[in-house]
């Protein structure tokens, strides 16, 4: 059976249940997107 990738609202965000359980990662990337929120909050970044 294939994988379907889902679609995002974002080009640069992917979503495959293969790469990290399915949660949304940067495309062409296994980094994750909440790892990135979580540094943003951490180091005091706003968006």
């Amino acid at each position: 059976m294939p994988v379907v990738e889902k679609r995002t609202k974002h080009p640069c965000i992917s979503i495959n249940p293969k790469i990290s359980g399915g949660q949304p990662v940067i495309s062409g990337t296994r980094i994750k997107v909440i790892d990135i929120a979580i540094k943003y909050e951490l180091y005091g970044f706003e968006c």
